[in-house]
């Protein structure tokens, strides 16, 4: 199963809330059956209800970074035990040592479950985009030899830009001081494999101008990379990136921080992006 990054959010979303339900269902339960009042019950369970809410908000640099989330139970549990023992009633009401221990081991588990689906539909994504790498450059005359269909090149584009996308995002992750505004200045924006799509829908006289149009948006991305950091982020990002392989003042080309700083074939997948638009741009053209 292929997942955009727009379906990876929505499936953890969807998963998520499907939790805060579950949650509630144990809240009702717990408070019916043990006659303690609702919002004594629910302060029990704050830290995993807050868990999955602060998912929610960031979960872009849960994506990007997951020891962050992974911290918060323990940040959280931890803020619980402080609160409820310097109050009388919690104290005398709850025991917070074990309720503490119940929030730790229920947050670990709604991750750990999320991670684990997240990576088994990553997985096949990943295998397809190295599989093609490995034979774009293995045997790069059968480019030549034998010329794809348009929906071909489009599809071995799209491969190629998710894969540097993806390298984008771990390289100028926000470990590294990276932040989502950057990395979006040098990502290939997903809509635009969409509106690929939408030029193909009919086969047989697809869109070309509209394509083409597309195709140089795809052109300029690959192209950016090979500009310097200060040229392409300015000063307000360069200097705030850390623990990387890099010029400190931004005179690296970008494409070479990704390349020292990643250890899937990035080279491979810039050169084999390239190729296909300018192959792609030459069957448009006839």
């Amino acid at each position: 199963m292929v997942l955009t990054k727009s379906k990876e959010k929505m499936l953890f979303e969807g998963f998520s809330i499907f939790m805060l339900i579950v949650l509630f269902f144990i809240l009702v339960t717990t408070a019916v059956n043990t006659a303690a009042p609702f919002y004594m019950v629910l302060f029990g369970f704050a830290p995993t209800l807050l868990t999955i809410v602060i998912g929610l908000l960031i979960y872009e640099e849960i994506v990007l970074s997951r020891t962050i989330i992974w911290l918060t139970p323990f940040v959280l549990a931890a803020l619980f035990l402080i609160l409820a023992n310097g109050d009388r009633v919690l104290r005398e009401n709850l025991d917070i040592a074990s309720l503490a221990a119940i929030n730790i081991l229920f947050s670990a588990i709604y991750l750990a479950i999320f991670f684990i689906l997240l990576t088994l539909l990553e997985k096949p994504v990943k295998e397809k985009i190295i599989k093609k790498t490995q034979q774009f450059v293995q045997q790069p005359i059968i480019v030549k030899s034998s010329p794809l269909t348009i929906k071909e090149y489009i599809s071995s584009i799209e491969d190629k830009s998710k894969a540097l996308n993806f390298v984008i995002g771990r390289v100028y992750n926000k470990y590294h001081g990276g932040s989502k505004e950057l990395r979006e200045i040098i990502s290939i924006k997903p809509d635009w494999y969409n509106e690929f799509s939408e030029s193909m829908q009919n086969e047989e006289k697809p869109d070309k101008k509209r394509m083409l149009q597309i195709l140089s948006n795809f052109e300029n991305k690959l192209d950016s990379l090979e500009k310097t950091e200060k040229e392409i982020f300015g000063d307000k990002h360069i200097f705030n990136l850390k623990n990387l392989e890099r010029n400190k003042y931004g005179s690296d080309q970008i494409l070479n921080v990704l390349i020292k700083n990643d250890k899937d074939p990035v080279e491979s997948y810039y050169k084999g992006a390239k190729e296909f638009c300018a192959k792609l741009k030459e069957e448009l053209q006839k």
